[in-house]
């Protein structure tokens, strides 16, 4: 049987699914592959936050404010049904270390927050409204972040998808190639082919090394962990984090207090993408950096690990490869994935569709190829 289709999606990913939602609505008719699975990639680890204050020392993210606008946008009017798998919390980055407390205090003071969306707080702040959290050299609140577990989300976005004109193919085989003759995309399976007008790579770390996309592949792990209830001050917890998220080289967040989880992407190197007893080492200690109490309060459940593609100014890859075989781009989300993949999903959607200029920051023009 052979189907045509105006987009095939390589990836079904953050960056995959939200691009194929937007089309989708759109009124493209759109067929998502990915040879593993749904969110089986990188982006399915347990929790992720959409933190607008990244790096060691919490500078303010490119377009933080516009890519939280974009989150909302979407979530808008459906909080109710994503409840379970989205929220939007306020996070605390505490300065364990003197030097990253400088930095992030001057950081703070010229990064320009809209309407007072952060806040400095000295030490003696931090310890009189955060006394769960070992004494710090002071910290930083974040007002509007949000917290997901994103293969939830994205088997949401599928399921509206799937009210329009979009099929996903996960978990097979295939050959991909392009008929010059009839200016278009072939994709081969088993048993079907497939045709489509454009192709976009949204794949992992393997395709960009294969487009010779400069940046790095960084690993990253998870440990999800339950809470002893029975501990003395359980429910302060609970209800600190229930408010709350933390990130401090490392974060810890939850969604229903049933899984806490705690997550940090820090190799370069890696001898295993498999999850280690190396990073449940670092991931417990990265617990007890934020409390002394917490490696004792807790239990772990699961590890988990996953490999990202970080380009070397860490924006994210858009654009097309090669102009004659409509072929492109939108990769590199890296850690800064849910914050990011709203709104350059946009950006996508509008340069596929109507021939918008692409953000210069994020183009693949910017490196050459």
């Amino acid at each position: 049987m052979k189907k045509q289709y105006d987009f095939f999606i390589l990836g079904a990913g953050l960056a995959g699914i939200l691009l194929a939602y937007r089309l989708a609505l759109s009124n493209k008719k759109v067929i998502i592959i990915d040879a593993k699975g749904v969110a089986e990639g990188a982006s399915s680890t347990p929790l992720a936050l959409a933190n607008p204050a990244t790096g060691r020392f919490a500078k303010k993210s490119y377009k933080s404010k516009e890519a939280l606008d974009s989150i909302a946008l979407i979530l808008e009017g459906k909080e109710h049904i994503l409840s379970s798998f989205v929220k939007k919390k306020k996070l605390i980055r505490p300065c364990f270390d003197i030097e990253i407390a400088e930095k992030t205090s001057k950081n703070v003071e010229v990064d320009n927050w809209e309407n007072g969306s952060a806040e400095w707080l000295t030490k003696e702040e931090i310890t009189h409204r955060f006394p769960l959290i070992n004494e710090s050299f002071g910290g930083l609140i974040v007002h509007n972040s949000y917290v997901f577990n994103p293969a939830a989300y994205l088997k949401y976005l599928l399921s509206e998808m799937r009210k329009y004109d979009c099929d996903v193919l996960e978990g097979i085989n295939y050959q991909t190639t392009f008929e010059k003759d009839k200016q278009s995309w072939r994709i081969e399976t088993e048993t079907d082919i497939y045709t489509a007008g454009q192709l976009i790579h949204c794949t992992g770390h393997e395709m960009a090394h294969k487009k010779n996309v400069p940046g790095v592949a960084i690993k990253g792990q998870t440990i999800s962990v339950s809470l002893n209830k029975k501990h003395s001050k359980s429910k302060e917890w609970t209800a600190f984090l229930s408010e709350y998220s933390i990130s401090a080289q490392g974060y810890l967040c939850t969604l229903d207090q049933n899984e806490w989880v705690m997550g940090s992407t820090y190799e370069h190197r890696f001898n295993t993408t498999d999850p280690d007893e190396s990073g449940l080492k670092y991931l417990t200690n990265k617990l007890k950096r934020i409390s002394d109490e917490l490696p004792n309060m807790v239990h772990v459940n699961n590890q988990w690990a996953g490999v990202r593609y970080s380009s070397p100014d860490r924006k994210p890859i858009i654009g097309t490869i090669d102009t004659e075989k409509k072929e492109h781009i939108f990769r590199g989300l890296a850690s800064k994935g849910i914050l990011y993949a709203h709104l350059y999903s946009k950006s996508m959607h509008d340069y596929l569709l109507y021939d918008h200029a692409l953000p210069k920051e994020v183009t693949i023009d910017r490196y050459p190829l």
